[in-house]
């Protein structure tokens, strides 16, 4: 399985450290699964394909497989790999409330 860059799967870190023991526990599931990587393209994709500088509901509607709390771990993730920046917050178009803008490096 590649990645959203076409590379090798990547190595997501898990859970942060402060977490719970059950946010850890569903962490480490959701990676061994496969299932974090997965989400992980979709998100890296949709924000690619439809919504570059959307903010994490405006992305998540493009994914409806993944609730938008998902999407927004995820794009954290792909920060910390460095695959995309958070941008300026502005209006967003589905809540109406000020939220970052997630923008493709």
């Amino acid at each position: 399985m590649t990645d959203c860059t076409g590379q090798g799967v990547m190595d997501f870190s898990p859970a942060h450290k402060k977490n719970q023991l059950t946010s850890k526990l569903a962490d480490d599931n959701i990676t061994s699964s496969g299932l974090k990587a997965t989400h992980t393209q979709f998100v890296y994709t949709a924000l690619r394909n439809h919504c570059n500088g959307g903010t994490f509901r405006e992305i998540a509607r493009h994914i409806p497989e993944i609730e938008p709390v998902a999407v927004m771990r995820r794009l954290n993730d792909l920060v910390e790999h460095e695959l995309i920046r958070k941008g300026t917050p502005r209006k967003c178009k589905v809540s109406g409330r000020n939220c970052f803008t997630w923008w493709i490096i």
